[in-house]
């Protein structure tokens, strides 16, 4: 019998061959992508078929298209052509105009989107919202070594997805509020890797909606400078003025015209600012004042923690400060309110007594709805502050957990 000799594979693809940890991420990576595709034909078939252009996708996809010849995105005769895009004739003046009604420069953010067909365009950017809504929590509990059960996981998309009716809202209107609140997690990934070119450009990206950004867009970036990552910082300037100054050549001077189309827009779409719904300029500074000292007191408590869990607890309170703080136009901007959700659902963990208050808050919407008036204003305010307590709560569970008292600290010194 003839002895047979050792194969052994040619260095060319020995070098080719991935190790198990990159098999995994290639292996995850498709699944993700066909995942997407999947969610992106469900999203044609249930949204776009019955509705056709009838998405606040439609008036970005078609200013951005018109960016990329060279027009200005916020004239009226566009407007015109978006409504009879949307619903057949010109819209009347006092109803929502669904002009173009962001920073051109969005057109650079999101290019390959404004390059499909619209049907094709907003089904993947839709079934992208849905795939982030249902992955993002996975992500924030990765980052904070929680291996979940699937029941409480869920439990967790369930109730953050679904029962809060502010996500699905985003994904059949096709908001961006998804995507930039995907950039932001992705940044605290990012800084608690020290992968600072990438943080900074997620930190960018989230400034397609620079209205909605501007509390934690300063809390990452600042706690950027205090880790000692400020290329993230430089890197943030230098982005965000290259997209100024290559649409400013591109197109010409548009933001007198982008202000005045926010003026316009604020018309019919009224901006609430949650404060002031107390109707007393003092109550409202007096609350604008103790979110402030709130959020410095947590941003202080949070030096003793590592980093990674550091920045989920500044990006956490932020996201609930910015949401009280900041004007809102709609109500699904509470859907960013979920970053601060799922981040005290992975504090808490597998004490799910404690997980009460964040499931009926995530059900709040459907009481404030069902109440006669209906208090569709207040739970602009009344939703993150509660989570703003919870999350508070969240933080001394955490430090009775893992922190020794100071007292029993110096007890055993003496001893």
């Amino acid at each position: 019998m003839r002895a047979t000799k050792n194969f052994r594979r040619p260095y060319f693809f020995q070098d080719m061959a991935l190790s198990r940890p990159q098999l995994k991420s290639v292996v995850m990576a498709s699944a993700l992508a066909l995942l997407w595709l999947a969610l992106a034909w469900v999203s044609y078939q249930l949204l776009w078929i019955p509705n056709e252009n009838r998405f606040d996708f439609y008036p970005r996809w078609m200013g951005a298209r018109a960016v990329l010849t060279r027009q200005n995105p916020y004239t009226a005769e566009l407007t015109r052509e978006i409504q009879i895009g949307m619903f057949g004739a010109p819209r009347a003046a006092n109803l929502d105009q669904q002009a173009f009604a962001y920073p051109a420069w969005v057109t650079w953010q999101l290019l390959p989107f404004w390059l499909l067909p619209f049907p094709i365009a907003v089904s993947l950017w839709s079934g992208l919202g849905l795939l982030l809504l249902i992955t993002l929590p996975v992500l924030i509990f990765s980052l904070l070594g929680w291996k979940i059960r699937p029941l409480a996981l869920a439990v967790v998309l369930f109730f953050s997805t679904f029962a809060f009716r502010y996500p699905m809202i985003t994904y059949f209107f096709g908001q961006f509020i998804p995507f930039v609140l995907a950039c932001l997690l992705f940044a605290w990934w990012a800084l608690a890797r020290r992968h600072q070119t990438l943080a900074a450009l997620a930190l960018v990206l989230a400034m397609a909606r620079p209205d909605i950004v501007l509390a934690p867009l300063c809390a990452l970036l600042l706690l950027a400078w205090q880790l000692n990552q400020r290329r993230v910082i430089f890197y943030w300037l230098g982005g965000i003025a290259a997209l100024w100054l290559w649409t400013r050549v591109w197109l010409g001077a548009w933001e007198l015209d982008f202000y005045r189309g926010i003026l316009a827009y604020r018309m019919y779409a009224i901006p609430v600012w949650p404060p002031g719904l107390m109707n007393n300029l003092v109550l409202s500074l007096c609350l604008v004042g103790g979110i402030i000292v709130w959020s410095s007191w947590l941003w202080l408590e949070t030096r003793r923690v590592e980093t990674t869990e550091r920045i989920g607890w500044i990006l956490a309170a932020s996201l609930l400060a910015g949401l009280i703080l900041m004007p809102q136009t709609a109500n699904y901007t509470l859907t960013l309110a979920l970053g601060a959700v799922w981040f005290m659902f992975g504090i808490y963990r597998e004490k799910y007594l404690y997980w009460t208050p964040l499931l009926l808050t995530l059900l709040a919407p459907w009481l404030f709805g069902a109440l006669n008036p209906p208090w569709f204003d207040w739970e602009r305010l009344l939703i993150p502050l509660s989570l703003g307590f919870v999350l508070t709560h969240c933080w001394f569970f955490h430090a009775a957990k893992n922190f020794r008292p100071i007292s029993e600290i110096k007890t055993h010194l003496v001893k």
